[in-house]
């Protein structure tokens, strides 16, 4: 087994950041342990922006296609005066920006793109997703680290 495949890393939380991280370091040859400490994955919160330098992360994890049919494109993003509704900036999205930055600019609700990084997630062996899973410690020793994991009120270490 190479250096890569030997190391295993270790991600409390199953959030968007979590899920995310969980595939950029399987693609790298990672094995990774996901814990989240609540019982079961459940949305929460409620739209999120996408730039695109995030969508073309998502298209590099082989998320985007996944997540598209769900998502908004906007054509612009738009600033007015609070009073007078006036249009005081306009910043074009939509074709031109993607042709701009090779990337989409969406609009989408978390629980969608929470959905579209757990189906990627599910493809991966190299990943376990535990639940019901408290990350309570780290430490770092000479060679190597652990994380002390509680799992059903007992102890073990990642």
């Amino acid at each position: 087994m190479d250096d890569t495949r030997s190391r295993q890393v270790v991600i409390a939380g199953a959030g968007v950041a979590g899920l995310t991280a969980a595939l950029a370091f399987s693609e790298r040859g990672y094995l990774v342990r996901l814990f989240e400490q609540a019982p079961r994955l459940e949305a929460a919160g409620a739209g999120i922006q996408l730039s695109p330098n995030a969508t073309r992360i998502l298209r590099q994890l082989r998320v985007l296609d996944r997540l598209l049919p769900a998502a908004v494109r906007p054509e612009a993003v738009v600033l007015k005066d609070a009073a007078t509704l006036r249009e005081l900036a306009r910043v074009p999205l939509g074709e031109a920006a993607e042709r701009r930055w090779h990337a989409p600019y969406l609009v989408a609700h978390r629980a969608d793109l929470q959905d579209a990084l757990m189906a990627r997630l599910a493809e991966q062996p190299d990943i376990s997703l535990v639940t019901g899973a408290r990350v309570g410690g780290v430490a770092a020793g000479p060679r190597h680290t652990t994380a002390t994991v509680e799992i059903a009120g007992k102890a073990v270490e990642a």
